[in-house]
């Protein structure tokens, strides 16, 4: 059976950091926010043994990003997914070591946590933040819609 997977690590952003932002479309649960290092779309059981295999093999410490304001896709002027954006050079090395381990491409990542999704382009305001978090964990994960978007864990790499 195919499975729709992404690795990523989840993050629990506190509402210390989503009360000071004004959103304007559906935003996304909080308990389900993350940082994807890549996204697979729909593989089978062998490949999901495999990456969960090549997952262990990441030697990684736990490691602090930094949240350092808003950003968006396509653009801040024509903005339908609204995301904090992250400053580290810890996150970056993890996605390079992902990405050799499981033999993956490492161009075009933007290291960010989507926050809402706008049907209409919206005009983002010039917003900074400064919010350190921990990152303490890359997980393979099943992407599942049931009335609401749900993120399963597969399988995961703890860091120390």
């Amino acid at each position: 059976m195919m499975k729709r997977c992404f690795i990523a690590s989840p993050v629990n952003i506190g509402d210390e950091i989503l009360n000071n932002i004004e959103f304007h479309g559906k935003p996304v649960s909080p308990d389900i926010m993350h940082i994807t290092y890549y996204f697979y779309g729909n593989i089978n059981e062998t490949k999901i043994e495999r990456i969960c295999s090549d997952l262990l093999k990441i030697d990684f410490k736990r490691f602090k990003i930094k949240i350092t304001g808003l950003g968006a896709f396509p653009s801040k002027r024509d903005a339908r997914i609204v995301y904090l954006s992250i400053k580290s050079d810890e996150l970056m090395m993890l996605q390079r070591q992902i990405s050799r381990l499981l033999s993956l491409s490492s161009k075009d990542f933007i290291p960010h946590i989507t926050l809402y999704r706008s049907k209409t382009p919206v005009k983002l305001p010039d917003v900074k933040l400064d919010y350190d978090y921990e990152i303490t964990k890359v997980c393979l994960y099943e992407s599942i819609f049931e009335n609401k978007r749900i993120y399963r864990e597969i399988c995961c790499k703890n860091m120390y």
